[in-house]
């Protein structure tokens, strides 16, 4: 399988559940669902059933954090379920890392929904922001990391 199949994959399915969410505030439970389960193929396919364990411990603990989110209300349930999906396609090396790029990702989505919010259209509806596009775009970008040929001299 050609290296690039992964992230482009992800992408459509990160793509969907971000239109999703940006759309009805909802990520469908199919889709993490099928996030999760792409995932597992993709990284059985390329990797070694260590590996294959690695990622599936990287998402248990993704699922915990999640729903840490969700219990606290900093997180939708589908957030949190997305976000587990997610780190499936990544191994448990690169937790901060996906960590890291969802936080900064998220941060410029706020900064966003912020400067949108200033209109004065919108003051009237509820905030909101649907993290699922952080998500997305800093899996995606963590992926993308993880296949760098340079990352193991900077890493």
């Amino acid at each position: 399988m050609s290296p690039w199949v992964a992230p482009a994959a992800f992408a459509v399915l990160a793509g969907y559940a971000a239109w999703s969410d940006a759309r009805v505030r909802r990520i469908p439970n199919w889709l993490c669902l099928l996030t999760a389960a792409t995932g597992l193929v993709v990284v059985a396919d390329q990797s070694d059933l260590a590996d294959t364990v690695d990622n599936i411990a990287h998402a248990l603990i993704a699922l915990v954090i999640g729903g840490f989110g969700f219990y606290k209300r900093i997180w939708g349930g589908g957030d949190a379920k997305f976000y587990a999906a997610s780190a499936v396609w990544l191994d448990l090396d690169q937790f901060f890392t996906l960590l890291s790029l969802i936080a900064a990702a998220g941060g410029v989505l706020v900064l966003a929904m912020f400067a949108l919010r200033s209109n004065k259209s919108l003051k009237r509806e509820r905030f909101s922001v649907p993290y699922g596009i952080a998500i997305g775009v800093g899996a995606l970008l963590s992926l993308l990391w993880s296949m760098a040929p340079y990352r193991g001299a900077i890493a």
